[in-house]
């Protein structure tokens, strides 16, 4: 496809041009070669449009006409360029066309001496020709010193001052392409298109002029075969609109038969009535000379609605009455764009957060419950790049290299609060032509993930105390038991003696009171352990701690609680405790919490606040 578009239509233009994909020059037409002194394509193809420019143009390309003045570095010579980089067929997977409107800084003629083009040198003060190749010398036969004497009006067949204001037009860069008659050595008249724009060489303002013989008129069949090969909808028509000739692409796109389209007005065909008029005024520009670039609605013979892009002009300027019309047909493009509106309408009130990136790795697109997530407001809108979300994610781009990716992420919030998500990435299918490549979700598990936390709070604590319940303490137990004899531990028993009198006496609520005084004294001595509420007015603690220090803090306990004042309550407060040493050995919960049982009933066979170590028989 790229072939048959480079050789027929890319070829035929006598301007420097480039074809890219994504970036990547894929082809270039032979002036283009010829220009910067390539020998082949194959010194160019593959290579990336950003080193070919020296940096100043790369392949992010949005679709619309864009023209970028540039200066760039190519084989040492410096050159100034408006670069015009268009759409050349949206159909075939965004090939792009660069067109290069070169004029050169200073230049060293020789550089242009053995080209294929005819290449002169004037001077736009009188234009006297300062310098040839040996192509112009060919072409218009006079001998090199007869040339060199020459001035340009001696070979155009205008007269003077229409010479000289077409050299200032060149000179000003108010016009830069011509269409002349030239007179050659022999008399012939041959009608040329001139490229003409200003250099600077030898430290004098000069014109470097590049000359195109045009194809003679009688010569059709390099443009036939152009109609019938090109892949897009290319049709010729007269003064009048009348369609002169069209290819297979144009009979496709609006489903007319061939016979159908010869010697019919091309705007009554495939146009409505009301839209008539302005077809007429673009083929009218088309006719004076303008290439003329329209995105444009279109019917086809069944009234069916086509989005296309229209290019006009003229390939022979001496005669206008035949003019190119080439459309490319948009309409998918158009349905696809329309899908992801309705996606993107859709997805804009979903509860996750939604963005759109591109091949490039931009954001392209995002709800506002994404930015809510990420908390970024309108004002951080410019800093809201991929990057930047990856880091707040605490993620990286080889995360996501294999296509897809899905996991909970932990990050802290600009509050710095911790919030929990659900990433989801997921490459989009790499053949859509939608600049959209790659779908980002994040779902804020942040509240489920508090419910289930304060669930589980719930289901491992005691109501009254806030310490742990019995559960958990015997599950604990369990899971120290089965890490084996190096995991030795030992468990303190308490008891609240004469509890059930307390609270016959004067009344549950100052027993609670009771209770909930005991834990913050165990929470204040034993932080280090576990401490649990075993049930009624027992606690169980277990300590992985040094026995020696261990032993020190629950004697801090069952003074402190001695001390405690419970309103209400007009007497002391004692426990009874036992302590008990456990490993794999000493058998299982059960065994272990039964022996400090019964060293805290040794206890309380004693006055007061009372310890005893469990000993074994």
């Amino acid at each position: 496809m790229l072939d048959k578009i480079n050789k027929l239509i890319i070829d035929s233009i006598s301007d420097p041009m480039l074809i890219s994909k994504d970036g990547v020059i894929l082809d270039a037409n032979t002036c283009l070669l010829n220009f910067f002194s390539y020998d082949s394509k194959e010194e160019l193809i593959y290579s990336s449009l950003e080193s070919f420019f020296d940096g100043q143009i790369n392949g992010d390309f949005k679709g619309a006409l864009v023209k970028d003045k540039i200066e760039f570095y190519c084989n040492d010579i410096l050159y100034k360029a408006e670069v015009s980089t268009f759409s050349f067929d949206e159909v075939y997977n965004g090939h792009i066309l660069q067109e290069l409107n070169i004029w050169d800084t200073k230049i060293n003629f020789q550089e242009y001496e053995n080209r294929d083009e005819i290449y002169m040198v004037i001077n736009p003060e009188g234009g006297r020709i300062v310098e040839f190749n040996k192509k112009a010398q060919h072409f218009y036969g006079y001998s090199k010193k007869d040339f060199s004497s020459m001035s340009i009006s001696e070979i155009n067949c205008l007269n003077e001052a229409e010479v000289s204001k077409a050299m200032e037009e060149a000179k000003t860069e108010n016009n830069n392409y011509f269409y002349f008659k030239h007179r050659r050595v022999t008399g012939e008249i041959e009608e040329v298109r001139v490229y003409s724009r200003p250099i600077e060489m030898n430290n004098k303002k000069l014109l470097l002029s590049k000359v195109i013989p045009l194809v003679s008129k009688n010569n059709d069949s390099i443009l036939k075969e152009m109609i019938s090969k090109v892949p897009l909808g290319l049709v010729i028509i007269n003064s009048s609109g009348n369609i002169i000739n069209a290819n297979d692409g144009f009979c496709e796109m609006f489903k007319y038969s061939y016979p159908e389209l010869i010697n019919r007005n091309i705007s009554n065909l495939i146009c409505k009535e009301e839209d008539r008029g302005f077809s007429e005024s673009i083929l009218l520009s088309v006719a004076e000379g303008y290439v003329v670039k329209e995105e444009l609605v279109r019917y086809t013979k069944y009234k069916d609605k086509l989005f296309v892009n229209l290019t006009g002009f003229i390939l022979d300027k001496s005669d206008k009455s035949k003019l190119m019309l080439m459309y490319s047909d948009y309409t998918e493009k158009i349905r696809k764009e329309k899908e992801v509106k309705v996606f993107k309408d859709i997805m804009s009130r979903s509860s996750e957060g939604i963005s759109l990136i591109s091949k490039n790795m931009k954001i392209l697109w995002k709800n506002e419950r994404f930015k809510e997530i990420l908390q970024y407001d309108e004002k951080d809108e410019i800093e809201l790049s991929l990057n930047n979300v990856l880091d707040i994610l605490l993620l990286n781009k080889n995360d996501l290299s294999g296509g897809s990716f899905e996991n909970e992420v932990y990050f802290h919030n600009k509050e710095n609060r911790l919030k929990v998500c659900l990433v989801n990435f997921k490459e989009i299918d790499e053949n859509s032509d939608t600049p959209y490549r790659y779908f980002i979700s994040l779902y804020d598990l942040t509240k489920l993930r508090e419910k289930e936390k304060h669930i589980y709070t719930m289901s491992i604590t005691d109501d009254l105390t806030g310490l742990f319940n019995r559960k958990y303490i015997e599950n604990y137990l369990n899971l120290l038991i089965k890490k084996g004899k190096e995991n030795s531990f030992q468990i303190a028993f308490i008891d609240i003696d004469e509890f059930k009198l307390i609270n016959d006496s004067f009344g549950h609520l100052v027993g609670d009171e009771v209770l909930i005084k005991v834990s913050e004294i165990l929470t204040k001595f034993l932080s280090k352990d576990k401490i649990g509420r075993y049930g009624g007015d027992e606690f169980l603690v277990v300590s992985q701690r040094k026995y020696s220090e261990f032993i020190i803090d629950i004697n801090n306990v069952t003074r402190e609680i001695e001390k405690m004042i419970v309103k209400d309550l007009v007497y002391g407060i004692s426990t009874s405790i036992g302590v008990a040493f456990g490993d794999k050995s000493m058998g299982d919960v059960e065994s272990i919490i039964r022996n400090a049982d019964r060293a805290m009933y040794l206890s309380k066979e004693n006055p007061g606040s009372y310890i005893t170590e469990y000993k074994k028989k």
